[in-house]
């Protein structure tokens, strides 16, 4: 029973290793509302906030940012790392924090990443990165790739 047990495992791994009969995720077809936002942003529209007297002041803040930003999509911000959450040393972490020493959207995403790549960006259980492989994963605008939790060791 337990030599059968390896044979079907060995073979498993050989097919697995070949790229035989491996089932593959169906490709996310849902429309990316980041990418959208992007194609149709002139530089007059980033201008609008970034460099407006009146809008800037939100921009330090990291809770009127994110209201003003990421909570057009992301209506509940309790399933999301706290926004506004001070970093007890500053000095390792190389991410853009809010007034010097908050985390905020920004530290982790950046709009202006790529919105998707051929390596997950984010941990994966052994089963799906054996068996659920996908052409494109979402990266999730991370400033770097998670998948060893490199972006959250950074502060943790």
């Amino acid at each position: 029973m337990v030599a059968r047990k390896h044979r079907i495992w060995l073979g498993l791994a050989v097919a697995v290793s070949l790229g035989v009969a491996v089932p593959t995720a169906a490709e996310n077809s849902e429309p990316d509302p980041v990418a959208a936002m992007r194609e149709g942003m002139q530089p007059k529209a980033c201008r609008a906030c970034h460099a407006s007297e009146k809008e800037r002041p939100k921009l330090a803040d990291p809770y009127l940012c994110c209201n003003n930003h990421c909570e057009r999509c992301h209506k509940d911000m309790t399933k999301h790392h706290p926004v506004a959450a001070a970093v007890d040393d500053k000095d390792r972490v190389s991410l853009p924090l809010l007034g010097g020493d908050k985390v905020a959207c920004i530290s982790c995403h950046d709009l202006k990443a790529p919105a998707t790549d051929t390596k997950s960006w984010k941990s994966e259980s052994l089963y799906a990165r054996l068996f659920q492989r996908q052409a494109t994963y979402k990266t999730y605008y991370l400033r770097i790739n998670n998948s060893a939790g490199r972006l959250c060791k950074m502060c943790h």
